[in-house]
């Protein structure tokens, strides 16, 4: 595949469509889900001494949930999507932090009665 052909395919990814899903309905209500979306790539030519050329590409792309649009009526709200493992990854390291802050604290304690 040439790089034009590559880059092409990459516009027709990286889109609106990407970023909000497919409106969801029942009982009224709405939700338009969203997402964090990160991508990213290169590419490159070259010659060999013999004369030939070579030609390469890659990507990557990464989507994360992040929420959703409640549409109720007239009312239009965002619920945040929670992220169980970030919230744990957060508390465990609050909780380390806390745990050598107190043994320091305790070390540097004078002794003696």
């Amino acid at each position: 595949m040439e790089l034009q052909g590559f880059l092409s395919q990459v516009r027709e990814l990286v889109n609106g469509k990407v970023v909000y899903g497919e409106p969801y309905e029942r009982d009224g209500i709405v939700l338009i889900p969203a997402a964090k979306v990160r991508a990213g790539g290169g590419g490159g030519s070259g010659k060999q001494p013999g004369g030939d050329t070579g030609t390469g590409a890659g990507g990557g792309l990464v989507a994360t949930p992040i929420g959703a649009w409640v549409i109720r009526g007239q009312d239009v709200t965002w619920q945040p999507a929670i992220d169980v493992g970030k919230v744990f990854q957060t508390a465990t390291a609050f909780g380390v932090m806390a745990f050598l802050t107190i043994r320091l604290l305790l070390k540097r304690r004078p002794r003696g009665g």
